[in-house]
């Protein structure tokens, strides 16, 4: 058989659990071991895994396909496989990488954080990265938002290489707007890497599995923004227990996203404020050319021969951190708290405060003329930076509850896979959660992966959209329960008013679109209605137009055509 259909089979036949797969590879060489002697070792003995092995030419077309796109296929034990990432216990078994496999055995140093980074969070990335990447570092991260797409750029700027980890399978990009950004490291020599089968959608579970990759290629781990409970210090953490240095990039005390860095610094990560500090970590370094505080803020610095090199060049693991000298303002005790962190209700559940009445509302991004979309009519009277959306959209994942402008009337928001958020707002909403709640999406491609959709459905949609009409979709398993309540499908709309779209689009996921109102009350039009009927239990108004003479969305079963409501 095919080196490489086996590996693709016994990736898939595993997947996820790759670690599983690792361990069973260290004793048995999949060169030497036939693939019907694996079907004992599967985790579960569903059908799916144990069909993978016993007939792997089905895997053919998958292999020729991403083959033809530059993926191949490294198993734990292969000469390729990545050194650093080989000695962990929970090593992948199987890795898939599309790019040169020699930079994965080279030098890297990760970069994490906020995907909703402050304007300070992306900008540190990028400068940080590019001038890291000048020193000779592979830069690894995750493809996310926030910082870990600025820590790709700038690693890009600098002409150095960089390593995109991801959380699903090899056919697709995630987020899809990164697909562009997932080429770019491709054509300048860098690498994306996964462990999981082609397939596989991205599952918020799947990330920490994906996150122990990213640490576990590199040397070193640079967490620049990150809150309390964030993926972010999970990262750190677990670059810790295997033996990497973590680095912190202190920031200010009243901003919600330096607690998790102060609380690294704290807990004895390395302080870092210049490229010097990164070098030194790894030993008697010589000095980065340029490398004062600050000095990422300048040009790129030109290439260190002594530095990556020369770690590259010892392949030795990294020390124990050093513990930090912090500097005086770190031990004052102040803390920078976000607006509602750290209520809790009766039951003793994390809930939100609602901000201070000069923050309750903003002025969001409205078109500076008036929109028609299919019969809608929207006029703006307030125009404004797209921050105040991005404002409103770190709200909802942070966990919080919002109210923000619809077609017809203003609706209430969170993220629809945190399922206190949820609960939090059907209490609000007094709604029993049998009844699930409707999806607004920024566009079509952002249901990826939550759906089901043949071609002709999907063109369909494409033709409809954006439109006050909300469809019922037959719902995937990332699909939660709190959102589908009983219903086996789940109820989708492109909204046909832009500030909702961009809102979506800033939260880099749908969200969650029901009536401001309490039940038996009819809902809010304008935010002084909302204010004054829930304005105490919410995080965020965002300030907007409905359309007074419009009505409730038109609601459609996609498969059958019939109308529930008109």
């Amino acid at each position: 058989m095919d080196a490489q259909l086996k590996r693709l089979v016994l990736c898939a036949a595993f997947s996820p659990y790759s670690a599983l797969l690792g361990r069973i590879l260290r004793e048995h060489a999949p060169d030497d071991t036939p693939l019907d002697r694996f079907r004992s070792w599967l985790p579960n003995k569903n059908r799916l895994p144990d069909r993978r092995l016993r007939h792997p030419e089905d895997l053919h077309g998958p292999l020729t396909a991403l083959s033809g796109l530059g993926w191949r296929w490294l198993a734990l034990g292969d000469d390729d496989y990545p050194p650093l990432l080989a000695d962990l216990p929970d090593a992948p078994g199987v890795l898939a990488v599309r790019g040169d496999p020699a930079v994965l055995a080279g030098p890297q140093l990760a970069m994490v954080g906020a995907r909703a980074a402050s304007a300070d969070g992306t900008d540190n990335a990028f400068r940080f990265a590019r001038s890291l990447a000048a020193a000779g570092f592979a830069i690894t991260s995750g493809l996310a938002l926030g910082v870990d797409a600025a820590a790709h750029r700038g690693a890009l700027a600098a002409g150095g290489t960089t390593v995109a980890v991801l959380g699903n399978g090899p056919d697709r990009i995630y987020p899809p707007h990164h697909r562009k950004l997932a080429q770019q490291i491709i054509e300048g020599g860098g690498v994306l890497v996964t462990e999981f089968a082609p397939g596989s959608q991205p599952r918020r579970e799947y990330f920490p599995a994906r996150n122990r990759i990213i640490s576990g290629l590199s040397f070193g781990t640079i967490v620049v923004e990150a809150a309390l409970r964030s993926g972010s210090l999970i990262t750190a953490r677990t670059a810790a227990e295997q033996g990497r240095e973590v680095f912190a990039i202190p920031g200010s005390l009243h901003n919600p996203l330096s607690k998790g860095c102060h609380r690294l610094l704290r807990d004895g990560a390395n302080w870092l404020e210049s490229v010097d500090d990164v070098l030194h970590a790894f030993g008697d370094l010589p000095p980065h050319p340029g490398g004062q505080p600050g000095a990422v803020g300048g040009p790129p610095p030109g290439r260190h021969p002594g530095s990556a090199g020369a770690l590259h060049h010892r392949h030795q693991r990294p020390g124990r951190s050093r513990q930090p000298q912090r500097p005086a303002d770190d031990r004052t005790g102040g803390t920078a708290r976000r607006p509602g962190a750290g209520r809790q209700d009766q039951a003793g559940r994390r809930r939100l405060q609602p901000p201070s009445r000069a923050c309750l509302t903003v002025r969001a991004w409205v078109p500076s003329r008036p929109v028609t979309t299919r019969g809608t009519v929207m006029t703006p009277q307030t125009t404004a930076s797209g921050q105040h959306l991005l404002s409103a959209a770190h709200i909802i994942r942070a966990g919080g509850v919002i109210a923000y402008p619809t077609e017809t009337v203003y609706g209430l928001g969170c993220d629809p896979f945190d399922e206190d958020a949820v609960r939090r707002l059907l209490a609000i909403k007094q709604r029993p959660v049998e009844k699930g709640l409707i999806l607004v999406a920024s566009d079509l491609d952002q249901l990826d992966g939550l759906v089901h959709l043949d071609d002709a459905q999907r063109e369909r949609l494409r033709q409809a959209w954006p439109a006050p009409v909300t469809y019922l979709l037959d719902a995937t398993e990332r699909v939660p329960a709190w959102i589908r309540g009983v219903h086996p499908k789940v109820a989708v709309r492109v909204s046909a008013h832009p500030l909702a779209r961009a809102l979506a689009a800033a939260v880099g996921t749908p969200i969650v679109s029901t009536s401001a109102n309490r039940a038996g009350r009819p809902p809010g039009r304008n935010r002084f209605q909302v204010g004054k009927a829930l304005g105490g239990d919410l995080d965020f108004i965002v300030t907007g137009d409905c359309d007074p003479r419009g009505k409730p969305s038109t609601i459609i079963d996609l498969q059958s055509g019939r109308t529930l409501r008109d």
